[in-house]
């Protein structure tokens, strides 16, 4: 993959769906998507193209869309659907042996940052991840992020990067080394279709808040005010600090009342531009006041009438 800004390569190949099955006699096999589809359709569309690949993943059907923008447009979406039919896939204790998807990397030790509940942290590399929207690889201000959606579990390694999709068994018990618990067998195989959604985006001399921002703009639905009589749409609000992202908006008792967090870990002033009278400031604990000061961190909603 390559920069459409700059040109540079970001990253090798990748979207490779790869996991070892377990068949019913016990044998293994390693499965996956190389050379596996049996049909592509392109569509053209105004703003983006979107690829349609269809094939079998040994005997498990998939349907994969790609959503290709188009301009300077960094970002790709993935839409993934797999068909399972009682399979087991993988080891319970070995991520590498379960259903992941594969991305090469054109790093050699890349910065690994996730996002986490009204943050971010920065990881290591061979070790478990567990990412609430995204996980960001960076080397010299350039990255590769891959943004999930309800697949948590990831690990680095080399200039490897792995998403955990699925893992299914039919042996699983609860019986384990240190406990006396009953001998319980579970079965744990997938079944049924199984849908996936995820996107990668390449980060261009971004700080982490800008990039938190831009993914919480894409995981937020829209929001929109219906009107009795015909008017000309206008911006209700607008936040214009980078480091502060929106999350809910409630109209109560004739205030509207908008909640949003401070991700970069920095005490800043909040700037906003709107029609509406700002009332006060709000934090989590209930105090109010007229302070636009936003702490490190800090939850908080602004009202207005």
């Amino acid at each position: 993959m390559y920069s459409k800004l700059s040109g540079e390569r970001i990253n090798g190949t990748g979207n490779l769906i790869k996991g070892k099955l377990i068949k019913e006699d016990r044998s293994e096999k390693w499965i996956s998507n190389e050379g596996a589809a049996a049909v592509m359709k392109v569509r053209k569309g105004e703003l983006y193209d979107k690829v349609l690949v269809s094939g079998k993943i040994e005997d498990i059907p998939y349907d994969l869309a790609i959503k290709l923008p188009h301009g300077t447009g960094q970002k790709i979406d993935f839409e993934l659907d797999l068909g399972f039919n009682k399979h087991e896939i993988g080891d319970f204790y070995h991520d590498e042996t379960k259903l992941n998807i594969y991305w090469e990397l054109n790093q050699t030790k890349p910065e690994i940052v996730i996002d986490e509940p009204f943050g971010w942290t920065w990881q290591r590399a061979d070790r478990p991840l567990h990412a609430a929207n995204f996980t960001g690889l960076f080397e010299n201000e350039t990255g590769l992020i891959f943004q999930h959606s309800g697949t948590p579990k990831s690990w680095v390694s080399g200039n490897t990067y792995a998403n955990v999709i699925a893992w299914g068994s039919w042996n699983f018990t609860n019986r384990f080394h240190y406990s006396w618990f009953g001998l319980d067998i579970y079965d744990r195989r997938l079944d049924r279709k199984c849908h996936y959604d995820y996107s990668i985006t390449i980060a261009e001399n971004k700080s982490i808040a800008s990039i938190m921002r831009n993914i919480s703009a894409n995981i937020t639905p829209l929001i929109g005010v219906r009107c009795d009589k015909k008017s000309a749409p206008k911006s209700l609000l607008t936040i214009k600090n980078e480091n502060l992202v929106v999350t809910a908006v409630e109209e109560k008792e004739g205030m509207i009342k908008v909640r949003m967090y401070e991700v970069s870990g920095r005490e800043s002033e909040v700037k906003f531009d709107t029609s509406l009278q700002f009332v006060s400031k709000t934090n989590v604990a209930g105090c109010i006041s007229d302070n636009l000061k936003a702490k490190p961190f800090e939850i908080f909603e602004l009202n207005f009438r």
